[in-house]
């Protein structure tokens, strides 16, 4: 409660499980936020590579920062903030991924959501503070915090609008978020990436691919 702005648009305001892992070994939130998006990427590639100015977009989060990404914890496993370190990596590889892709007509971009009311949080909680959540929400909104775009709609105008526009009015070292205005209205704003790093996206791009060869050579039986 020392910090009302943090408690309404930050994960860090949410109690988070650390070191929790999936039944093949990955850190679920890594597992969940970024890796298997990336396979779904890879395994369409060459699909998307037959269309004309195919896009990928990235849904990330307004929360997403650089310091809380470890390079020796690439699976975002063991951090205090699991949440926002994978939504680094997933902007990071979202920007790194137009240096291969590009060539093939694929184009990656960055998006985040703001703060929507959706169940990641709200099935957690009693009739009572869902309602109390949702109003200091639309509370806080009215005192200026653009990032509160409090429903699903809102969230994906983002999405809408990196989905839509002409590929040439769009830049792939930026993000797009999802605002809303006082009263209500929703628009869109490109950021940088919070200290976007291209030698390590580039890293980071070489560990999911290692990662997914691995997972390959398991499902055809080369190794136990």
């Amino acid at each position: 409660m020392t910090d009302l702005r943090g408690l309404l648009t930050e994960s860090k305001s949410a109690i988070q499980s650390i070191g929790s892992i999936t039944s093949e070994g990955l850190g679920e939130t890594f597992a969940c936020n970024v890796f298997g998006h990336y396979v779904m990427v890879r395994q369409l590639e060459d699909l998307m590579a037959s269309g004309d100015r195919s896009r990928i977009v990235w849904t990330g989060s307004c929360t997403a920062k650089r310091e809380t990404y470890d390079p020796l914890d690439y699976q975002c496993n063991e951090g205090a903030n699991p949440y926002e370190s994978s939504k680094y990596v997933t902007d990071a590889i979202a920007v790194a991924l137009n240096s291969r892709l590009n060539r093939r007509n694929i184009y990656s971009f960055a998006t985040h959501p703001g703060v929507a009311a959706t169940n990641i949080i709200y099935d957690h909680l009693n009739w009572a503070m869902r309602r109390v959540m949702k109003a200091a929400f639309y509370m806080g909104r009215t005192f200026g915090i653009k990032e509160l775009t409090i429903t699903g709609w809102n969230g994906s105008y983002s999405n809408y609008v990196v989905a839509t526009r002409p590929i040439q009015s769009l830049n792939q070292f930026l993000k797009y978020g999802s605002y809303c205005k006082p009263w209500g209205p929703v628009y869109c704003l490109e950021k940088l990436i919070d200290q976007y790093d291209e030698e390590e996206a580039n890293d980071l791009l070489e560990k999911l691919d290692n990662l997914l060869e691995e997972f390959q050579k398991k499902e055809l039986g080369v190794i136990s």
